[in-house]
């Protein structure tokens, strides 16, 4: 029996959880208040560009995904990487990462599936309620020159310190 300790996902992949964010009124306007590591639709009395609304695992900011700067597809991939750009005087948030977002056109959650095809572990992602409905999501039952290594709820990884040593997983 081999066994492969690759992990199911690619570390250097985030998938941010979906939440839904409260919008406050204050004196000063209409404030919005992100949970770390999770991303949220955009409110209705936002501006069109805003596609979706994102909050750093690092520095805890809120960020809009930008129309004219990203894109996302079906399977909540954000092209390109995001990039936290958060400034408070001398200190900025250098956190970079791809990023996933988990639920993004369905609601169902994001698995991730590693596969071994000619010697090259492939990671696919797809939406599904079960790691059966995954796996036919992805077509591996019919797939004969695939090895599955693992299929799984995508996670992600959440930073703990300042400078992203330390990371645990949701």
């Amino acid at each position: 029996m081999i066994v492969d300790r690759t992990p199911a996902i690619a570390v250097d992949a985030m998938v941010f959880r979906r939440e839904e964010w409260p919008l406050r009124t204050t004196f000063r306007g209409s404030e919005i208040a992100g949970v770390s590591g999770t991303w949220s639709p955009r409110h209705a009395n936002m501006a069109d560009f805003v596609l979706a609304l994102v909050c750093c695992p690092k520095c805890q900011k809120p960020s809009i995904l930008h129309s004219r700067v990203h894109k996302i597809s079906s399977l909540g991939k954000v092209s390109p990487s995001f990039i936290c750009k958060y400034m408070d005087g001398n200190i900025s948030c250098d956190f970079h990462r791809n990023v996933f977002l988990d639920e993004w056109s369905k609601r169902k959650p994001l698995y991730a599936c590693s596969v071994m095809r000619n010697g090259k572990i492939e990671i696919s992602y797809c939406h599904a309620n079960t790691v059966l409905e995954a796996t036919v999501e992805l077509g591996l039952q019919s797939d004969r020159g695939a090895r599955v290594i693992a299929v799984g709820r995508a996670i992600g990884f959440f930073v703990n310190d300042k400078i992203g040593n330390d990371l645990s997983v949701d």
